[in-house]
């Protein structure tokens, strides 16, 4: 008989985890690094009006620090040429001058200022534009190996990043979806 996948025990041990009440006990200072194999960075963006492409992000890394059992710090950072929408003209597309530009910005940034019980406040930067933006957020903790699991959904405007196409901007959204499911491990 196989043995259980990574992710089937990860999911067993934060179900145990929050039917018991308890979770990782972190000590004054804890660091997470992301696990990119059980990781999603995905985006969505209308086309044409009507339709949606959707996509994620292959190649990402980032931090979650703890001090004194909270959530103090969060950072992240996106390599922009793994943009991947399962279609490689537009991938192709996507990563060249006129949207990402990703030989002349290989990467999207993202790091915390502050950090409440359900809200994330910090900085993106995308090309050379970087604002400040607040997500909501879920934390789920277990037992297994210290993993942190972060969840979070939310809109950026492409006009609030620069990221305006031209001729071609009348056929895209204005707002694009990201959704996360971050898991990060104990260093």
């Amino acid at each position: 008989m196989p043995l259980p996948s990574k992710e089937f025990i990860i999911v067993v041990f934060i179900a145990l985890s929050r039917l018991s009440g308890q979770g990782t006990t972190c000590s004054a200072q804890d660091r997470y690094d992301i696990d990119l194999d059980n990781s999603k960075i995905a985006f969505s963006i209308k086309h044409l009006g009507v339709l949606a492409v959707n996509g994620r992000f292959d190649e990402f890394s980032g931090t979650l620090e703890y001090e004194n059992e909270r959530l103090v710090s969060i950072q992240c950072e996106v390599v922009t040429k793994s943009a991947n929408t399962e279609n490689n003209s537009r991938d192709e597309a996507i990563i060249g001058e006129a949207y990402l530009n990703a030989e002349n910005y290989p990467f999207i940034t993202f790091y915390s200022e502050e950090i409440t019980a359900d809200t994330i406040t910090g900085r993106l930067k995308i090309k050379d534009v970087e604002r400040s933006i607040n997500l909501g957020y879920d934390l789920n903790d277990s037992e297994v190996n210290g993993v942190q699991i972060l969840t979070a959904s939310f809109m950026i405007r492409r006009e609030d990043f620069s990221l305006e196409f031209g001729s071609m901007d009348g056929l895209i959204g204005k707002e694009i979806s990201l959704d996360l499911t971050i898991a990060f491990y104990k260093d």
